[in-house]
């Protein structure tokens, strides 16, 4: 059948008109935090422990070795995230000239490497603050003379060593709060004090704010060591000597200063949380609890050390402490309940990091991080999603961490409506509910084309239990349905995808290339959605380059959409 020349004409004035003459509207449905309940199923996969994230469901009552964090010393003494990786405190001993290192752990990878050396006898204490991490600096390896104490930060373009801390001998800890930085120290000589210093400029300039002096014969120095902002309030930890004996300093808004007298406390560098609107603060043997407006201790199973009083966290609406050779966990701030640990003799618990809705747990004794194991595999199956109206082409978009092993598949289903959506097959790329949509960006398959609800279900593997992936955002956009014809994907390397106007008959469909030329004629034998393999009408692979697609109407041609063929 010979193309007319009236037809030429029309396919001309197509051309020199906008491609996209006519007028389609995109919807697009983005889900990034799926917690509160806002999915339909959820089998293996969990999506509230850490809302934003998709990860597998983990077992909260087991710890199992995720990595070994470091061949060059035995322990993980604070462990943190930090703009998508986890950082780790590690040294052999605190107070030893072992010196130490600040380790960094990139999930996307599983790889671990050393990102700072202190200049410290160890390094047992990071914290986070807004977008900056920050290191004390525990024991200077500078002179003697210990004129100065050191503050490391990182507000992501290096590690900064502040070597400004007034006679620091021991950095202790450090905290954010009322716009400052705040330090506690165990000062050198003359007075050998315990000091709270404040810095309104990064650690450049420091302004003594409280101390604590020694009381010969009793104790010829002091320290002091925890700090944390609670309620508004800042708590300083003291070394539990007297005359105070076991205290903490509430410094208030307004310069007020009140002492608290814990029931019970060992000398040690304490560690702190909030756990139901209560501060609690862990030392050697004990979990001390205030409420606001007494304390109280509950015993902890396995006691440390002076500096092994680290690990405390708050994860899934329990508290978990950790000690020598083992850990625990409560709900009710009375009763512990055991966690299994593999391969743990002689080891101890020493801090722990919630990343990826995930408990880590560094340890003394060998270096290794723990982690509470994942599920091989887990399945979530989304809300269902209402377009404003039937929609066609699309594409199937998500952002993921693919730990080394670990896997992410999606597939998709669409109906009428949402009665009938249940019913509806689960259908991958190709139409067939035996494929998957493995990488992102991949046009959804031309079956769906004319539906208005939708859902999606997201499948994680892992053979690994140490690790998970993590979906963060799945997005599906789409065009409506409307007298258009729709084609896609462009750019293509193999078939293109036509959805056909829906009001009215077509007849033929016609390809031209980019100076006009009829190159191919497709039949739809009244089907609205048809592929083409990117050939002419004699069979012949058309070379790479930009081609013009019009469905032909009683009354001549509708717009022409525009697809770029590779090879």
């Amino acid at each position: 059948m010979r193309f007319r020349p009236a037809k030429i004409l029309s396919f001309l004035a197509l051309l020199a008109a906008p491609l996209h003459a006519a007028t389609t509207e995109t919807w697009v449905w983005r889900q990034n935090d799926w917690s509160g309940g806002a999915y339909s199923l959820a089998d293996s996969i969990d999506a509230e422990v850490s809302p934003g994230e998709l990860v597998l469901a983990n077992d909260p009552d087991r710890l199992v070795v995720a990595f070994d964090a470091t061949d060059l010393y035995w322990g993980v003494w604070s462990t943190v995230p930090w703009r998508g990786r986890l950082y780790l405190a590690t040294c052999s001993t605190p107070m030893s000239d072992s010196g130490g290192d600040i380790v960094a752990y990139d999930y996307a990878t599983h790889d671990w490497w050393v990102d700072y050396s202190v200049h410290e006898e160890g390094n047992v204490v990071l914290r986070v603050s807004g977008d900056v991490v920050y290191c004390p600096g525990l024991d200077y390896l500078g002179d003697e003379v210990w004129e100065w104490g050191n503050l490391y930060y990182n507000e992501g373009a290096g590690w900064v060593r502040k070597e400004t801390v007034p006679v620091a001998l021991h950095v202790h800890d450090v905290a954010v709060h009322d716009g400052r930085l705040w330090v506690t120290t165990g000062n050198g000589p003359p007075d050998y004090a315990g000091k709270l210093f404040s810095s309104g400029d990064m650690g450049d300039n420091w302004v003594e704010e409280f101390a604590v002096y020694p009381q010969p014969p009793e104790n010829f120095y002091r320290r002091l060591y925890g700090l944390h902002v609670h309620d508004g309030s800042l708590f300083a930890q003291s070394d539990f000597w007297l005359p105070e004996g076991p205290a903490l300093f509430e410094f208030r808004p307004g310069g007020e200063m009140i002492t608290h007298l814990l029931p019970e406390a060992d000398y040690c560098l304490a560690e702190f949380t909030e756990f139901q609107g209560k501060l609690l603060c862990l030392t050697r043997t004990l979990l001390d609890v205030y409420d606001g407006v007494a304390w109280s201790g509950l015993p902890v199973v396995h006691p440390s050390y002076n500096f092994a009083s680290r690990a405390l966290a708050v994860h899934r609406e329990r508290v978990y402490v950790g000690g020598r050779e083992g850990a625990a966990w409560t709900d009710d701030l009375a009763n512990w309940t055991p966690i299994s640990v593999a391969d743990f003799a002689g080891k101890g618990v020493e801090s722990y990091g919630v990343f990826h809705g995930r408990l880590y747990a560094g340890t003394v004794g060998a270096g290794e991080v723990y982690v509470t194991p994942a599920a091989s595999r887990g399945e979530l199956v989304s809300e269902p999603h209402g377009f404003p109206g039937p929609f066609c082409a699309g594409n199937l978009d998500w952002d993921a961490i693919l730990p080394p092993g670990t896997d992410v598949a999606l597939q998709f289903r669409s109906a009428a409506n949402v009665e009938r959506l249940a019913d509806a097959v689960w259908r991958g790329p190709d139409g067939s509910p035996d494929s998957f949509y493995s990488e992102s960006g991949t046009p959804l398959a031309s079956v769906h084309c004319g539906d208005t609800w939708a859902q999606y279900r997201v499948l994680l593997t892992s053979p690994d239990e140490a690790l998970s992936s993590v979906v963060s955002e799945v997005r599906v956009e789409v065009e409506s349905a409307s007298d258009a014809l729709h084609v896609w994907p462009s750019p293509s390397r193999g078939t293109v995808h036509l959805a056909l106007p829906e009001t009215a008959p077509v007849l033929r469909v016609l390809v031209f290339d980019i100076r006009g030329r009829l190159v191919r004629t497709l039949d739809p034998a009244g089907e609205h959605a048809l592929d083409w393999d990117g050939r002419d009408n004699a069979g012949r692979l058309l070379p790479a380059g930009i081609y013009l697609i019009a469905a032909e109407l009683h009354t001549g041609l509708a717009p022409a959409r525009r697809v770029v063929l590779l090879h």
